[in-house]
């Protein structure tokens, strides 16, 4: 199995419009539920391998602030819009402390390696009356740790072993894919 670290592209946060770019500042300030102001921003990853096949995705933040433990919400997207749909999305509890946080997002591992372009990992408040969280920006965080295998087939030739790609045709073009054999009833991958 190999591990990439994936470094940030670029990141934005505001409070009505993502026009801010000194470390990321997001959650919801306040003490009460109608109190405060929400903050939200993006993390912009750039394409995942498509030859990867993908075992675990963690997104690594690094915390500066020293407020308590709040909850945040972490979605993904192919949009960096304010109001983008987030395909996947999940609570996550951020300790407190000034020191990296590592979040598994691998929940969203086909949906972020099939958007096949540059992706947008989006921080909402999640929940609780104060959320706000101040993220690094400017040591080498946020970026992600993926592991994965290569989806690679062997074949026989000349005396020799050789590696090579599996594509298959869809009717408009020719697609790499991951190949799997039937094993005594059980599907597994090659």
């Amino acid at each position: 199995m190999a591990t990439q670290n994936l470094a940030n592209t670029a990141y934005r946060w505001g409070s009505s419009s993502y026009n801010s770019s000194t470390d990321i500042k997001v959650g919801k300030t306040g003490s009460t539920s109608s109190d405060g102001t929400k903050y939200r921003g993006y993390i912009r990853f750039p394409a995942l391998d498509s030859t990867w096949v993908i075992k675990s995705i963690k997104l690594v933040v690094k915390r500066i602030d020293s407020y308590s433990a709040h909850t945040l919400s972490f979605g993904v997207s192919s949009s960096n819009a304010w109001g983008a749909t987030r395909d996947w999305s999940k609570n996550y509890s951020i300790s407190s402390g000034t020191n990296n946080k590592t979040l598994d997002i691998t929940e969203c591992k086909s949906i972020v390696q099939g958007y096949g372009s540059t992706w947008y990992v989006h921080i909402l408040h999640g929940s609780g009356s104060n959320s706000y969280t101040e993220f690094d920006g400017t040591s080498g965080t946020p970026y992600l740790v993926v592991e994965y295998e290569f989806a690679t087939v062997y074949y026989h030739v000349g005396g020799a072993w050789q590696t090579c790609l599996v594509y298959y045709h869809n009717g408009a073009g020719w697609l790499q894919c991951i190949p799997y054999y039937n094993s005594g009833g059980t599907w597994v991958q090659v």
